[in-house]
């Protein structure tokens, strides 16, 4: 074999092993390494970290975070930080992977028992009750002050900020939901069970808590039946889950489609585009509005 295609491929396979084994997540000494889960984690933690803290997201964009599986990277990047956020619920399956491996990681829960009501208690999408994730950053607040004390107060105004935010995003979901004509929902999967708790709707899932779950024959057909009883008019979709179900509700009841984002995660061109988790939860409560037809 020439020589030179012999140096050439032995830089490259150096290279190869350099990027995959490098530590993803360098240390610095003036920002706070934090480590979330998946986006809702990360966009709380960014929030409230501002600048102090460097806050990175183990789930890529546009991947769904149900059965994500940790890399080399990901491992490397929890070698190096002070903190990791999770949520807890069973939305992270490699958890007990990484506490096995890392035994002195300096971790936070933020969501576990944070349930409204006793029937949605195994349902781990807390954020998607603005009144939860209230009680979501509270948690993670106290976890940067006490890995970061000197910062305390920092962390603090940031938390009361958002949580400001929240209150209004809270207060615009109770009067935009308050007289509908409808209040039954129909989603791809059973994502909405605490938001639905806290603002009296009902919801009927196509899948089960994962969306990588699929639905009987049976199911199908209870769902639609339900659908035409119930006079509904919209199905929702997500953008990280199979459509094909969702629209074949639809189409078997001639019913229009909108999408609701449970939030789980964003795609690149999402987050180009500016969106972020605060103005899709207003684009959700905006197609909940059309989609139970309530008055303004």
């Amino acid at each position: 074999m020439n020589i030179k295609i012999i140096l050439l491929f032995g830089a490259l396979l150096i290279g190869f092993v350099l990027l995959i084994f490098s530590p993803a997540m360098p240390k610095k000494k003036d920002q706070l390494q934090v480590v979330a889960s998946f986006y809702p984690l990360y966009y709380f933690s960014q929030y409230v970290g501002g600048a102090r803290a460097e806050v990175i997201n183990l789930t890529p964009a546009g991947v769904e975070p149900h059965e994500y599986e940790l890399t080399t990277r990901d491992m490397a990047s929890l070698e190096n930080a002070d903190l990791l956020v999770m949520n807890g619920g069973g939305m992270e399956s490699w958890s007990d992977d990484v506490i096995k491996n890392f035994p002195g990681i300096n971790l936070v829960v933020v969501g576990e028992k944070l349930a409204i009501k006793k029937e949605n208690v195994n349902d781990p999408h807390y954020w998607l009750s603005p009144l939860l994730a209230q009680q979501m950053v509270d948690n993670i607040l106290m976890s940067f002050k006490q890995a970061d004390p000197k910062n305390s107060q920092y962390y603090q105004a940031n938390s009361d900020k958002f949580k400001a935010a929240l209150v209004e995003l809270h207060n615009d979901y109770q009067k935009g939901l308050n007289v509908c004509s409808n209040k039954t929902i129909v989603t791809a999967h059973q994502a909405f069970g605490h938001l639905s708790e806290t603002y009296g709707l009902n919801q009927i899932s196509i899948f089960g808590i994962s969306p990588e779950s699929e639905p009987s024959t049976r199911q199908l057909m209870e769902i639609t039946e339900t659908v035409k009883k119930n006079n509904i008019g919209y199905i929702f979709l997500e953008s990280l889950a199979d459509p094909r179900f969702s629209e074949m509700v639809a189409k078997e009841t001639g019913a229009k489609t909108l999408v609701l984002n449970p939030l789980e995660g964003l795609t690149e061109a999402e987050s180009a585009a500016g969106k972020n988790y605060l103005t899709e939860m207003r684009g959700n409560l905006e197609n909940l509005k059309i989609a139970l037809q309530c008055k303004k």
